[in-house]
């Protein structure tokens, strides 16, 4: 295993260790049939990397096998690869695309984190989770296709993605995480699958050009600053089911002229709708004693006892 000329040459190796970690020198790796393994931080740092070669047969590649390699453009995973660590490509800031393999059930924690110019990713139908910040501050990322049968997306999953639009949530999807879409500037519509009982804290926080949402009945909750800043929305239902909205739920959404609000809703956390002009429409025929006294601290006004929107 020797570098010559910037290109890494490799005889007989089913591993790699980590012993080019940091190489200043390596331009090319071109990975032979016969490598089975990719071990953590293999390549980690090395700042000259332009071009990788992944062989078939692959199976595992390591936490940070590839993080901070800031030159590489296009890498493509064998579909012989299972398992992929965590941040395996966090920090390749000049990485446009990235095709994942079939047989992959998890995308890793933060595997594309700041990965700023990444363009297209590729994620198998196979894929259950997407684990948190695995695609945060990818500034470039314009759109994705999610598995039909995706079950979780991660706490910060796309934080972060400015340029984002066009995503569609599949039905199988029971768990978003707290942040997942935050600072999303380009989502304009979104509709929530009815397996999702809880939207965490600021999870489309910041998603200013975001105008319609589509909440679906089994949603129970809305989290801390589910939709604060979403300075564009102006549809929005919320559904019989739900029972508890968070403290700044709604802050700056300065669009937003009417919203009703179902009897069911238990609990109103401080200053919902901060910074509004919003007339609140309540079903309940008085304040219920769970909601905040505070809830209203804005520009807003609010009836009792409405029957319908």
């Amino acid at each position: 295993m020797k570098i010559e000329n910037g290109v890494l040459i490799l005889e007989g190796e089913s591993v790699i260790t980590n012993q080019f970690k940091g190489d200043e020198e390596l331009v090319e790796a071109v990975i032979p049939v016969g490598v089975k393994r990719i071990e953590n931080e293999a390549f980690m740092e090395c700042e000259s990397l332009k071009r990788v070669a992944l062989p078939e047969g692959l199976e595992y590649i390591g936490e940070n096998a590839f993080r901070g390699c800031e030159r590489i453009e296009e890498i493509e995973v064998p579909d012989s690869v299972v398992s992929i660590g965590e941040g395996a490509f966090c920090g390749c800031e000049s990485l446009k695309y990235l095709i994942l393999p079939k047989g992959l059930k998890v995308v890793p924690d933060a595997l594309c984190y700041c990965c700023f110019n990444l363009i297209g990713i590729t994620i198998p139908e196979g894929v259950k989770e997407i684990g948190k910040e695995s695609f945060s501050a990818c500034w470039g990322l314009q759109r994705v296709a999610l598995p039909s049968n995706l079950e979780k997306i991660g706490e910060q999953a796309f934080c972060g993605c400015r340029e984002l639009d066009g995503v569609v949530l599949p039905q199988t999807l029971t768990d978003i995480g707290d942040g997942a879409f935050l600072d999303c500037f380009g989502l304009t519509r979104i509709e929530i699958p009815k397996g999702i009982k809880s939207l965490g804290d600021s999870t489309f926080g910041g998603c200013c050009e975001l105008g319609v949402v589509v909440l679906n009945e089994g949603l129970l909750d809305l989290g801390r600053n589910a939709f604060s800043g979403c300075r564009e929305l102006y549809d929005i239902r919320l559904p019989k089911s739900l029972k508890s909205i968070g403290d700044y739920a709604f802050e700056y959404c300065v669009r937003l002229e009417r919203i009703f609000i179902p009897k069911g809703v238990e609990y109103m956390g401080f200053c919902v709708f901060w910074e509004d002009h919003v007339d609140v429409y309540c079903e309940a025929e008085q304040q219920p004693k769970g909601w905040d006294e505070g809830w209203c601290c804005s520009i807003v006004t609010y009836s009792w006892g409405n029957k319908g929107e």
